[in-house]
């Protein structure tokens, strides 16, 4: 019986969507017929539900993760890690400014860290990072996954090889990109910059705050005491904006840097802008083919639109190139020149040890192509 039942519901399956098809041929005239207003009011419909990307990311979210939404946690006592416990970094300070109520343990880096469930701000600078992980945090530490790291800026940088050698560059590692609140003369205030409305009608921002992670809401709780904005993104869209502003912090302090005068990060926006230009997207080609990373849409009008407020002097920091400019000096073969040319002409990053990444790149011609996904160069 359960076999006949089967196979009539799939006969009828099969005739409804035969009748379905002879229907719209036979009355694909009656479509015509429609007043215009009607066709031009469906087609922005359709257009707009399919044209959404926000649809696409949630599917890749619920792929990656199983949820279609975050968890938040909520704000509670924590755990601040710094170099000094004594001075406190200003990323520290500003964290326990915004504890509320709460009373937060501050310690040095390498005291004991007490077994809570709770966040654990590490406000280490990227330099003293690994040193922290390998002999500052047992292996075996029950609650590495309450570890809270941050990023961004010339102090802290682009941390991520540090944290996959440690196994801690994982979905529910929380991580923050912390130029959004934190100016680099340790002022603590929203740096998010306004750029109108998008196609959808949605407010575009640039310098915000993102948030990935198991402790996202508590530092969205704590931001928010101060009216600053931020995010909480899952790890897939998070490291898309990390990315893009370690692409400011290299990018556009390097072209500054070699230059004879003192310039800006507002000097370059203005001044050298192709020259940035040519080379994020040698950089944004080189993700894609390396490592599957593609920028969020509209990286270039963000970048910009936050070097032309910020009057930071350019500078290169030879201890920063494990964590900011040598990240891209395998993908782009003009910020490789631009490195050698601030070491050997201008001096400027004298005793650093740069690898020749394109020191054959004239008889060997590259395989990537423009809007190609795949680096062998088939479509």
């Amino acid at each position: 019986v359960n076999k006949q039942t089967k196979q009539t519901m799939h006969l009828l399956n099969g005739v409804a969507s035969l009748a379905f098809v002879v229907c719209m041929g036979s009355s694909s005239h009656a479509f015509q017929t429609f007043s215009k207003s009607r066709i031009s009011s469906r087609t922005p419909l359709f257009m707009a539900t399919w044209s959404d990307a926000r649809a696409v990311r949630e599917y890749q979210n619920f792929l990656s993760t199983g949820k279609l939404e975050l968890d938040k946690t909520a704000d509670c006592p924590s755990i601040i890690v710094t170099s000094d416990k004594m001075d406190p970094c200003p990323l520290a300070k500003a964290l326990m400014s915004v504890s509320g109520s709460h009373q937060d343990v501050v310690l040095q880096a390498g005291e004991p860290i007490p077994v809570m469930d709770c966040p654990i701000y590490v406000t280490l600078p990227a330099t003293e990072l690994a040193h922290f992980l390998q002999t500052g945090v047992d292996p075996d530490f029950e609650k590495r996954e309450n570890l809270v790291f941050f990023s961004g800026g010339l102090e802290y940088a682009n941390i991520e090889q540090v944290l996959k050698n440690n196994g801690l560059c994982r979905d529910d590692t929380t991580q923050v990109v912390c130029t959004g609140f934190l100016k680099s003369d340790g002022r603590f205030e929203d740096n998010s910059i306004g750029l109108g409305q998008d196609a959808m009608g949605e407010a575009k921002r640039a310098g915000e705050t993102y948030v990935c992670g198991k402790w996202g809401g508590s530092i969205e709780e704590r931001l928010l005491r101060k009216d600053i904005e931020c995010k909480i993104l899952f790890y897939r869209e998070w490291r898309r904006h990390m990315w893009e502003r370690t692409m400011l912090d290299s990018v556009f302090h390097l072209v500054g840097a070699v230059r004879t005068e003192p310039t800006t990060l507002k000097d370059v926006s203005l001044y050298y802008e192709k020259e940035v230009s040519d080379i994020m997207w040698q950089i944004t080609n080189g993700l894609r083919g390396s490592m599957a990373l593609t920028l969020a849409y509209g990286f270039e009008e963000r970048l910009y639109s936050m070097a032309d407020v910020d009057d930071e002097p350019c500078t290169l920091k030879p201890e920063l190139y494990p964590y900011l400019y040598g990240l891209f000096d395998r993908l782009s073969a003009t910020h490789a020149q631009y490195i050698n040319y601030a070491k050997d002409e201008r001096g400027l990053l004298a005793g650093l040890e740069i690898p020749q990444f394109w020191a054959n790149a004239a008889d060997k011609p590259s395989i990537m192509r423009q809007g190609n996904f795949r680096a062998d160069g088939v479509i």
